[in-house]
């Protein structure tokens, strides 16, 4: 429909137009105004055509139509002064009621107003480049200093979720791909489709079946080697992983190919600070490596793709954390390397992670910690807790080990408290059936990994 016949709708009385458009899937292309002012007048009359004539229909209880505005701003530029609101975003506030809902999509979340994100129930976020959009992502989905800088590290086909009540902590969703062709679907097309409401008013009938089909984009086998002297050639190529890449499941080790035995400068020294810095997240390690985002991607993904590192998922409360460690295969190369892989580490990568984050939420409760506590003839706990009157046991649960026979070991070695950090759902109910089971001794108390997130 064009700018002229949709306005002689909106001068007619009848409203029987609009309740027809109101049944249809409509698209209003506006290329061929002559200036950003006219779309703006244009699609403010049109938004308070439609709240009057919701108006006159009465309230609705459920959503009945959806606004899609692409490239938001354009309607919705943030103000650089305080200022009366516009016609459209004294819409936004009070259309919701009349089942009539708005989805502002932009490349810039610096550039909306504040009436944009104030009356979102969800709020989605994909990767963040500037430093003004993440400011204002951040501020829209209340996220801690530690979030924030995982916007700008987001994997592509991955964003961040906040819903206004349901889940009001943020976290992550990965998106599937959909292969469509930029320009595959023409004005011809449009036309065809809508036809009922296109100015010709030429009859509808289904698009063409003879269309040429999008072939799917081939999945990059993660087993192929790139050669050392096409390494260069290809580093333009390099893109963060997809979350199909990143979802798939290491290969068995007699699949995959023989490590190099010659690494780049770049990929002895990551390979060393995964070795230095086991928890470290990717923004600070590549930060303390000196890497871009995208040459630190390469680099990981060469080193992951040849079975050196491999890939640590762990789910937390405002969403998941991805660390890396040294695969058998890393700790031999680094070895051969001259690079000390140190003494192969008794506990999980997910296990340091939970007993440092157990340490520090202990040490803001004003308890002084040390880790791997030795508990004569059993071993050690793996942190005592102690304040003035009190010492605690605190052993660390990822549904891995024996719950029972680490309450066993602790029972009688005169602590005043036991308690135990639950890292997963899974392990959460271990431990309540361990806690339910266990007997004399001092008091078991059960933490979850929400508790300590």
């Amino acid at each position: 429909m064009t700018y002229g016949e949709f306005g002689a709708v909106l001068n007619t009385q009848d409203n029987s137009h609009v309740a027809e458009l109101l049944d249809h899937n409509v698209v209003l292309e506006m290329d061929g105004l002559s200036s950003a002012s006219d779309k703006v007048m244009f699609s403010e009359a049109l938004t308070l055509y439609l709240y009057r004539c919701r108006l006159a229909q009465g309230p609705q209880r459920r959503l009945t139509n959806v606004v899609i505005l692409e490239e938001a701003h354009n309607l919705l530029l943030k103000k650089a002064t305080e200022s009366k609101e516009s016609v459209l975003e004294t819409s936004i506030r009070m259309v919701r009621q009349y089942g009539l809902g708005y989805i502002f999509v932009d490349q810039s979340a610096s550039l909306l107003s504040k009436v944009a994100f104030a009356n979102s129930y969800a709020t989605i976020a994909l990767s963040q480049k500037l430093r003004s959009d993440v400011q204002a992502i951040a501020g829209a989905m209340n996220l801690t200093d530690e979030q924030k800088e995982s916007l700008n590290t987001l994997p592509i086909g991955t964003a961040v979720v906040r819903l206004a009540d349901e889940h009001p902590e943020p976290f992550l969703v990965k998106i599937p791909l959909c292969p469509i062709r930029e320009g595959s679907v023409s004005d011809s097309a449009i036309r065809d489709r809508f036809g009922g409401c296109y100015g010709d008013i030429r009859p509808n009938r289904r698009l063409q079946s003879q269309r040429e089909a999008i072939s799917p984009i081939p999945v990059p086998d993660k087993n192929s080697e790139i050669p050392r002297n096409n390494q260069q050639k290809n580093e333009e190529d390099t893109r963060p992983p997809s979350p199909q890449e990143s979802a798939e499941e290491s290969a068995s080790p007699d699949s995959r190919p023989e490590p190099p035995r010659n690494l780049s400068p770049e990929e002895r020294r990551f390979l060393a600070d995964i070795i230095a810095h086991s928890l470290s997240t990717t923004v600070s390690r590549y930060h303390r490596l000196n890497l871009s985002r995208r040459r630190g991607n390469a680099v990981r993904e060469s080193l992951a793709s040849a079975g050196i590192i491999e890939r640590v998922t762990i789910a937390t409360r405002s969403g998941q954390v991805v660390l890396f460690q040294l695969t058998d295969r890393g700790r031999t190369l680094s070895s051969s390397l001259g690079i000390d892989p140190g003494r192969k580490p008794r506990e999980s990568v997910e296990h340091m992670f939970w007993a440092e984050r157990t340490a520090k939420y202990l040490e803001q409760e004003g308890y002084e910690t040390t880790r791997e506590y030795p508990v004569k003839g059993n071993g050690a706990v793996d942190i005592l807790a102690t304040r003035p009157g009190e010492t605690l046991a605190v052993e660390i649960e990822t549904g891995k080990s024996d719950t029972n026979e680490n309450l066993t070991k602790i029972a009688h070695a005169n602590f005043d408290r036991i308690v135990l950090v639950a890292t997963s759902p899974v392990a959460s109910e271990v431990c309540q059936k361990a806690v339910a089971s266990a007997s004399g001794g001092p008091s078991v108390q059960l933490l979850t990994w929400l508790d300590i997130s």
